[in-house]
């Protein structure tokens, strides 16, 4: 796989924003400021359009891979792929699957099993969709890196990784272990840090693939 000089630096900044919420939160937000910028609980936080730059960046990847391979099979899942991580992109922004989510949840329970599970309730609502997201994810994942499996293992091992973060922390720490001061401020510490984690090693490995597809094509013209 190529060496990509951003990949720890991505991964330290990381590690910062989510450093930076845990000292603060121990010390009770000294700053509005603070609180404003950091905070991984509230949106629009330096951690919220990092990690849609982050999404931007895959969605990029993916679509220079299509305009490369115009006559690859493949061109329309990697149009497909660009087209999911752009919207996920986005969704960092407005959050749009956790108010959905939620909605759904709520119409379909009564009022005291959603507030039950007041951070995970998104998940249950949208439990079809993502479960059909994922497969069809990892599905187009095994078309795209047909030809260079190291950079798939990579940006497959970066998907889970951004799974186990986006939905498996909120059941891990969900209902009664959110009653914990220090489980309350884990949760969102572990959950967003292996989200942009798992991102940054898919940009990582969507980079790779994009480096072989073009020294494919300038073997071609040479050849």
């Amino acid at each position: 796989m190529t060496k990509w000089k951003w990949f720890w630096p991505l991964v330290g900044f990381a590690f910062a924003l989510v450093a930076a919420d845990a000292v603060n939160a121990a010390l009770g937000w000294p700053s509005w400021l603070l609180k404003f910028l950091f905070d991984l609980e509230r949106e629009s936080t330096i951690q919220t359009w990092f990690s849609s730059i982050l999404w931007f960046a895959c969605a990029e990847a993916c679509y220079g891979c299509a305009s490369i391979e115009k006559r690859n099979p493949a061109r329309n899942s990697w149009l497909f792929l660009a087209a999911v991580f752009a919207f996920c992109s986005l969704d960092e922004v407005v959050s749009l699957h956790e108010h959905i989510g939620h909605s759904l949840f709520r119409m379909a329970t009564s009022e005291e099993t959603f507030r039950s599970f007041p951070h995970s309730s998104w998940v249950i609502g949208l439990a079809p969709v993502l479960l059909a997201g994922a497969a069809a994810v990892y599905k187009v994942f095994g078309t795209c890196f047909k030809e260079s499996p190291r950079a798939g293992r990579a940006v497959i091992c970066g998907f889970t990784i951004l799974l186990l973060g986006a939905v498996g922390m909120e059941f891990i720490f969900a209902r009664d272990a959110r009653s914990s001061p220090f489980i309350n401020g884990l949760e969102p510490v572990l959950e967003e840090f292996l989200e942009m984690f798992g991102v940054i090693l898919m940009l990582w490995g969507l980079r790779a693939r994009r480096a072989f597809v073009n020294d494919a094509v300038h073997r071609d013209l040479w050849e």
